[in-house]
C-alpha cells in the first residue's frame, strides 16, 4: 500500500517490489522475520512517510491490539489500582521496543493526574482537522466534570453554534455513567 502513496521513484520501486508476488520472500525477510513495525518501515522509507496525509496513515496503521489488564481490589473507596506489566524488550533487529500504554503509565509520577481535556488542548490543530474532515466525537466516562470539560474544549475549537448543531445531529455523542 505504501508504494501507492510514494512520490519518490526509488522508494516507490522498492515498495512495489516488496508487494509483488516475486518479492514475497524478500517481504517475509524484511517485515515478518524481524517483526518490523509500521513505524520502523516508515523510517526506512522517509520520503514516502513525509508525503503521507493523516487520513492515509489510518489506512496503513493496523489498530492497536487490546491488552489485558487487571483492576485490583483497592481497600480505599473511590480508588482504582491498575496492575500493568511494563513492556520493554529488544527486537531481533536489536531495536528497543516499549509498550504504548505501559510506557505512558510508567512515566507518570505518584499523584499525577491526566485529564482528557488537557490532552485535547495539546492537539487542537489535529482535532480541528479531524472534525473538518468529518470525524464524529464520542465521549465516554464518568458523569462528573469530564464531559463538560471536553465539550468546552470542543466549543473553543469549533465554536458554540457548531457544537450545538453537532450535538443535535449526533455528531457528538456522550455515554456517561456514575
Amino acid at each position: 500500500m505504501l508504494s501507492y502513496y510514494s512520490t519518490d521513484e526509488s522508494e516507490k520501486e522498492r515498495l512495489a517490489e516488496l508487494a509483488s508476488p516475486q518479492g514475497l520472500d524478500d517481504l517475509l525477510e524484511y517485515a515478518n522475520r524481524c517483526r518490523r513495525t509500521t513505524a520502523e518501515a516508515l523510517r526506512d522509507f522517509p520520503k514516502t512517510a513525509k508525503s503521507l496525509l493523516p487520513d492515509q496513515l489510518f489506512e496503513i496503521f493496523t489498530p492497536i491490539r487490546p491488552r489485558a489488564f487487571s483492576i485490583a481490589s483497592a481497600p480505599i473507596q473511590k480508588s482504582i489500582e491498575l496492575l500493568v506489566a511494563k513492556v520493554e524488550y529488544s527486537s531481533r533487529m536489536a531495536d528497543k521496543r516499549k509498550g504504548l500504554c505501559s510506557t505512558f503509565i510508567s512515566r507518570l509520577k505518584w499523584g499525577d493526574k491526566v485529564y482528557v481535556q488537557d490532552k485535547m488542548k495539546e492537539r487542537v490543530a489535529d482535532i480541528e482537522a479531524l472534525i473538518d474532515a468529518g470525524a464524529s466525537i464520542f465521549v465516554a466516562g464518568s458523569t462528573g466534570d469530564m464531559p463538560k470539560a471536553v465539550l468546552n474544549v470542543i466549543k473553543q475549537i469549533k465554536g458554540e453554534q457548531w457544537t450545538l448543531k453537532a450535538e443535535a445531529s449526533a455528531k457528538i455523542q456522550f455515554e456517561t455513567w456514575s
